[in-house]
């Protein structure tokens, strides 16, 4: 099984695409209510500046003005962090779900045999175990037989699919929780939700 075939391909980056559009869009839609409540404080400020005796004004406008911004700034900050934090679970959720359902879905076992396959270079001659959740276990004859003299064992750590390969002291993580934790170092570093 080549794991270049371009229905392999295609799925990782329709998954990649997929999630990091849909985070931008959310990111900007946060960002721009965000604006739009800072412009509101603003003005609501102005409004009351403006009622009131212009002498009186010149001396506290600048003092309140800037306490009142400064707390609203703060609290505009706390949501938006709150609100990108609850976006960011969101997708993520999201994405972890059409991780399991691709885990049980027809074309998984395929492309499960297909990563393991890959590692037989890497491994040469070297026994080693494939790891794997429970729900893969039926799938252990395909898997020895995409790398021969190879033995399965059950993890029960691994929770979303994929595998893991033990060869000597070395252990090659093929699971989709890292996948998909990579795919979330990824958004952080492409989305523009990093630090406000």
């Amino acid at each position: 099984m080549d794991i270049n075939k371009p229905e392999m391909v295609g799925l990782d980056n329709q998954f990649k695409t997929a999630v990091l559009d849909t985070a931008q869009n959310q990111a900007r839609e946060i960002v721009a209510r965000a604006e739009k409540k800072r412009t509101e404080v603003l003005h609501q400020a102005r409004l009351q500046c403006a009622v009131a005796n212009h002498d009186a004004l010149a001396a506290a406008y600048s003092r309140k003005t800037e306490q009142q911004f400064a707390a609203t700034a703060q609290q505009t900050r706390q949501q938006l962090l709150a609100w990108r934090e609850e976006l960011v679970q969101q997708v993520f959720a999201a994405a972890e779900q059409e991780l399991l359902q691709f885990a049980a879905g027809p074309q998984y076992p395929a492309w499960l045999a297909s990563k393991v396959a890959a590692h037989a270079n890497n491994i040469g001659m070297a026994a080693a175990t494939i790891l794997l959740r429970a729900a893969d276990m039926p799938l252990t004859a395909q898997l020895q037989k995409a790398l021969p003299g190879s033995t399965v064992q059950q993890d029960d750590n691994i929770r979303l699919g994929g595998f893991k390969l033990a060869v000597g002291n070395r252990l090659y993580n093929e699971t989709l929780e890292v996948a998909l934790e990579q795919q979330k170092e990824e958004f952080y570093t492409t989305s523009g939700l990093g630090p406000v």
